[in-house]
C-alpha cells in the first residue's frame, strides 16, 4: 500500500503507537479517540468559566459540545487521527485566552503567564501534529493573536510556525513519499492543481467561489454547527473566522462526502473553533445587553444558557446519536 506520509501528515501517529506496547490492537485508537474527544470538554468548560465568571453557567457549553452531532459523527467514523485535534485546539485556545487576559500583565501573576506560553505553545505543536490543514488554523490563531490581542512577537511566531509546517507537509513531506503529490488534490481540480494556483483562482475569479462556497449542502453543515448553539458562534467574530480554513476544505471539495459533517469525520478541525466562537459570543453579548444591576447580569447569563441547552436537546433530538435522539 501508499505511505500513510503520503497522503496526510499526522506524526502524533507515532505518538499513538506507543499504545500497541501495552495493548497492541486497534480497539486502543479507538478508546484513545473516544477519551480525546470527551477531554476537550474541560478546556471548554475551563474556559467558559474564566471568561462568564459562573460554573454553572460555563457548564452549558461542555454540555453543547459533547451533545452536537457533528463530534459524535467524528467517534463513530472509524479512527483518525484528527479526531484528537479538537482537545489540543480547545487547550491551545484556553492558554492563549488565559495568556492574553489584562490580569495575566501583572507582576504577581508573571510566573503563571509564563507557564500559559509554555503550555499554549505545547498545545499548538500538539495541533499541528494531527494533521497537514490543521497549519492554517494555526496560522490565523497567529493573526488573531498578533492584531486582536495585541500580542505581536507571539502572533508572529504562531504564524511562521503554522505557515513553515503547512509547507514542509504539503510542498516537502507528502512529495516525497508520493512523487505525483496527496491524491486529495483531485477533489479539487477544477481550481488547480496545487494549493497556490487553487487561491489565486478564488482571489481572481469570486464568481466560481461563490459557485462552489453557495449550495445546499454546505448550508446544512452551517445549520448543524449553528443551530445546537443558538448561533451565538456567529457573534463571535473575530474568532470563527479561524474556521474558514476548513470550512473552505469541505465546502470547495468535489467529494460529496466532505459535505456532510454528521457523518464523517471532516466537521472536527471546525468544532472547537466554533465553540470558542460561542464563549466569546456568549460573553459578548452578556457585556452588551446585560443591565446595571446585579440582578440584570445574573438573568441574561442564565437566560442564554438555558437557551444553549434547550437548542442542543432540541437539535439533539432530531440528529444525535445517543438514546436521547
Amino acid at each position: 500500500g501508499e505511505h500513510r506520509m503520503g497522503m496526510h501528515v499526522e506524526p502524533v501517529l507515532f505518538l499513538l503507537s506507543l499504545s500497541y506496547l501495552f495493548y497492541p490492537n486497534p480497539k486502543a485508537l479507538l478508546v484513545i479517540q473516544t477519551l480525546a474527544l470527551a477531554l476537550g470538554a474541560l478546556p471548554l468548560y475551563a474556559l467558559a468559566r474564566r471568561r462568564l465568571g459562573n460554573p454553572w453557567t460555563a457548564l452549558a457549553f461542555p454540555f453543547a459540545y459533547l451533545m452536537l452531532p457533528a463530534l459524535q459523527a467524528v467517534n463513530l467514523f472509524e479512527f483518525h487521527a484528527v479526531a484528537l485535534s479538537p482537545l489540543f485546539l480547545l487547550s491551545a485556545f484556553y492558554f492563549m485566552d488565559r495568556a492574553t487576559w489584562p490580569e495575566c500583565q501583572t507582576s504577581s501573576s508573571a510566573k503563571a503567564h509564563r507557564l500559559d506560553w509554555i503550555l499554549y505553545v505545547i498545545f499548538v505543536f500538539l495541533a499541528l501534529s494531527c494533521k497537514e490543514d490543521i497549519s492554517l488554523i494555526v496560522m490565523l490563531l497567529g493573526i488573531y493573536v498578533a492584531v486582536f490581542r495585541k500580542r505581536w512577537l507571539a502572533g508572529v511566531l504562531t504564524f511562521v510556525v503554522g505557515l513553515v509546517w503547512f509547507y514542509t507537509a504539503v510542498y516537502v513531506i507528502i512529495p516525497h513519499f508520493r512523487p505525483a503529490g496527496s491524491p486529495f488534490l483531485a477533489f479539487y481540480a477544477g481550481l488547480g492543481d496545487n494549493p497556490v494556483s487553487m487561491a489565486w483562482t478564488l482571489l481572481t475569479q469570486p464568481k466560481i467561489f461563490w459557485e462552489y462556497l453557495y449550495t445546499p449542502e454546505n448550508g446544512r453543515v452551517l445549520l448543524a454547527l449553528l443551530l445546537p448553539l443558538a448561533g451565538l458562534p456567529i457573534l463571535g467574530f473575530p474568532f470563527w473566522v479561524l474556521a474558514g480554513p476548513s470550512l473552505g476544505i469541505s465546502f470547495l471539495s468535489s467529494n460529496p462526502l466532505m459535505h456532510r459533517a454528521e457523518r464523517y469525520h471532516y466537521a472536527a478541525p471546525v468544532i472547537p473553533v466554533i465553540l470558542t466562537a460561542a464563549v466569546y459570543g456568549f460573553y459578548w453579548l452578556c457585556r452588551t445587553l446585560a443591565g446595571e444591576g446585579k440582578r440584570g447580569r445574573f438573568r441574561l447569563p442564565n437566560i442564554l444558557a438555558v437557551l444553549i441547552v434547550v437548542a442542543s436537546l432540541w437539535y439533539h433530538y432530531h440528529r444525535g446519536f445517543t438514546p436521547l435522539a
